[in-house]
């Protein structure tokens, strides 16, 4: 559930499924070579660079054993190459607190349309089932239960070119899924999750994570790994103890589950990007309990630290009418390569100088010379 508090936790109150072991399966989809633009657009005083259209306007835009459907991954020459050093990847996470309600989903895509966005990550969506659904052009990725609850549930929604990078998509239960998608210089792994909330027991939290643990394991180690969604945890904006993993820009004050969304962070060279960069106190909460007086950050973007540089700003777009007291989290991804360095060889010229080191002339060149 979305909420921090007591009065937002409905939807998560009547859950009775319990964690067992899952299988990784895949659906994939193919589509031909085009070149990938992105788009994303906005104006405000802030001008960043994602796409609010309203007054803040800126310029971005339980492990179970389900039985999930699988298809093969498409063919390396059958995707687009999302990620390269040219292009500009929007991505975002979103906790809509549920699409079964009607009308939900047509909200969902009018409200992302203001914005510039290639592919947004959905947490409780409520939706009791698992696979791929097109609606008007655009891919929705499923991640349900499959006893028919509407409880919690992830997935993912593409633009119809992010669709065409996609090499293939786990739904791995109803609060992890992945999508893997393919790029020019290294393959790009999104993980979205769901992670139980402050009136789920710290148990069903440590199962969560050990799930969680499992599928960031298998990831490729040369991919570029991202995990983002709602984590209910709250970072604190206190980070002299946890500058390895965080910024100075945080929110709050650290709690339990943020604790263990530091530890994960730290097992796994994780860094949190809404803390690195500076924004009004609005940009950076993610969540608003439906009285407006308890705001916090409990959303994250994480990425590899290695990749850590690729991100170009991480912020809370409040301006979206999702019918949620989640903002959209958006994040602008560009790829940066460091280049290598080239070591200039050092010429020990006091070597000359030195009577005892300086080496003789050959008698025979020494002849020669004399000629001329």
């Amino acid at each position: 559930m979305g909420s921090m508090n007591q009065s937002r936790i409905t939807t998560a109150s009547g859950e009775t499924d319990e964690p067992s072991d899952w299988m990784m399966m895949m659906m994939t989809a193919n589509g031909s070579n085009i070149e990938h633009t992105t788009a994303y657009g906005e104006a405000d005083e802030h001008a960043t660079a994602y796409g609010e259209a309203n007054e803040h306007a800126t310029a971005y835009g339980e492990a179970d054993d389900h039985n999930r459907p699988m298809t093969t991954p498409g063919r390396d020459e059958d995707t687009l190459r999302l990620i390269s050093t040219k292009t500009v990847l929007n991505i975002g996470t979103l906790n809509t607190q549920t699409l079964a309600k009607p009308g939900k989903m047509d909200l969902l895509l009018r409200e992302l349309n203001r914005y510039k966005w290639d592919l947004v990550g959905l947490s409780e969506i409520h939706l009791p089932r698992t696979g791929e659904e097109t609606i008007s052009g655009t891919s929705l990725l499923l991640s349900g239960r499959t006893d028919g609850t509407h409880r919690q549930g992830v997935g993912f929604i593409l633009s119809p070119t992010t669709k065409k990078a996609l090499i293939f998509f786990t739904p791995v239960s109803e609060r992890i899924a992945t999508i893997r998608l393919k790029g020019s210089v290294s393959n790009l792994t999104i993980i979205q999750v769901y992670a139980p909330d402050s009136a789920r027991s710290d148990e069903e939290c440590e199962q969560f994570y050990f799930q969680l643990q499992s599928v960031t394991d298998q990831t490729p180690k040369k991919d570029m790994l991202i995990v983002m969604g709602n984590f209910n945890a709250i970072t604190g904006n206190d980070q002299i103890d946890r500058r390895d993993v965080m910024g100075p820009h945080g929110h709050g004050r650290l709690n339990g589950r943020g604790e263990r969304l530091i530890s994960f962070c730290r097992e796994n060279d994780l860094y949190i990007t809404n803390t690195a960069f500076k924004h009004r106190h609005r940009r950076k909460v993610t969540w608003r309990s439906p009285d407006g007086v308890t705001e916090n950050m409990i959303d994250y973007v994480l990425i590899s630290k290695r990749w850590k540089s690729s991100i170009m700003d991480t912020v809370s777009l409040p301006g979206a009418d999702f019918d949620s007291d989640h903002s959209l989290l958006m994040s602008k991804l560009k790829l940066r390569l460091n280049p290598k360095t080239t070591r200039i060889p050092r010429f020990r010229t006091e070597l000359l100088r030195d009577p005892i080191k300086k080496a003789p002339i050959p008698p025979a060149y020494r002849q020669n010379s004399e000629l001329f």
